[in-house]
């Protein structure tokens, strides 16, 4: 055997920082373990890879911060609806209270019957409270919206108070030509679940699934529909003079046209300009049916046939940004048949 063979190297120097015992020559002695050897500090551990601590999701790196009692108070929107619509419709009970009363014989229109200017500017009043309170709610969900880090997507004009306002108005119209307790809490009620059902949809509608959108424009569009109805109805039943009823009829219609694009993604310069366009052809729908000589409820039904059609046309545009030959056959027939069949049942 050859000298390098039996040769052992040489081993090497007691590290005095190490704690792990090495394996020597038969009957050595065990290194002493560093954490024995006075004035040496041991090694700090070596993490393990199977006990480091878990790398913090991004979900919860990205987790809003702690909201403050405003932001959290803020955040219940659907609280601050029905807060809004119970007191907007103690508001108009009151107010149909004040429309109760013995019917002039001598005058000729239905809503001056029982009314007066006092009443008309307690009802002035009482629209811009409830069109106030309205938009204050969606201000709120917008502020609490941003706290928890889902801003809202602002279309720079703020069309809240339009459904309040214009629920207000149609249920004031509706308790001053009728005039009595009944109809004054059908005007409340009204007024309660427009308001709410406005406020809440609005909400949804930026909601991210599928469903709870189309249910949200599904319940927007069923409400600015029946408060057009009752609307329009109510001022073709009076029989105002031409002026003012195809004006009140063009500014009612108008507005809820620029409520009812609020589901359209476009520039707040052609909603305006859109609605200005709607409520232009509204006004000479009403010229046009108020030569209509019936007093029941069939100009109102032709009215709010006009306003779906017209409505319904400037969304899908604003949606699709073109009409399709479908869009213009599917309004064109509906509007001609309805239109047809109320001519028809007014015989």
């Amino acid at each position: 055997m050859r000298d390098d063979e039996t040769r052992q190297p040489a081993s090497p120097s007691a590290d005095p920082t190490e704690s792990t015992p090495r394996r020597g020559r038969p009957g050595a002695p065990a290194p002493v373990p560093a954490s024995e050897i006075p004035g040496v500090r041991p090694a700090p551990p070596k993490p393990d890879d199977d006990l480091a601590l878990p790398v913090q999701s991004d979900r919860l790196a990205n987790a809003p911060p702690d909201l403050s009692p405003l932001a959290r108070r803020n955040r219940q929107q659907p609280v601050s609806g029905v807060l809004v619509s119970l007191v907007a419709g103690v508001l108009v009970l009151g107010l149909g209270l004040l429309a109760l009363g013995t019917a002039d014989p001598d005058e000729t229109v239905p809503l001056l019957e029982t009314t007066d200017v006092v009443f008309w500017v307690v009802a002035g009043v009482v629209i811009l409270l409830v069109a106030a309170g309205a938009q204050f709610a969606e201000l709120s969900a917008r502020v609490a919206a941003t706290a928890v880090g889902q801003p809202r997507e602002r279309t720079g004009i703020y069309s809240a108070w339009i459904l309040a306002a214009t629920a207000t108005a149609a249920a004031t119209l509706l308790m001053a030509t009728w005039h009595n307790l009944w109809v004054v809490v059908l005007g409340a009620m009204l007024v309660v679940v427009g308001i709410f059902v406005a406020l809440l949809s609005r909400d949804l509608i930026d909601d991210l699934t599928d469903s709870a959108g189309r249910a949200a424009a599904l319940a927007h569009g069923a409400i600015i529909h029946l408060v057009a109805f009752v609307a329009l109805a109510t001022i073709y039943l009076n029989k105002l003079p031409e002026w003012i009823s195809a004006g009140l009829i063009a500014v009612i219609s108008g507005l809820l046209i620029l409520e009812t694009l609020q589901r359209a993604e476009i520039s707040s310069g052609r909603r305006l300009a859109y609605a200005g366009l709607g409520a232009i052809v509204m006004g000479q729908c009403a010229i046009a049916i108020n030569w209509w000589l019936t007093w029941n409820w069939t100009g109102g039904i032709a009215l709010l046939v006009c306003f779906y059609l017209v409505t319904g046309i400037l969304i899908t545009y604003s949606q699709q940004s073109d009409l399709r030959p479908r869009d213009v056959a599917f309004y064109g027939g509906l509007g001609s048949l309805a239109l047809t069949a109320i001519a028809i049942l007014a015989l």
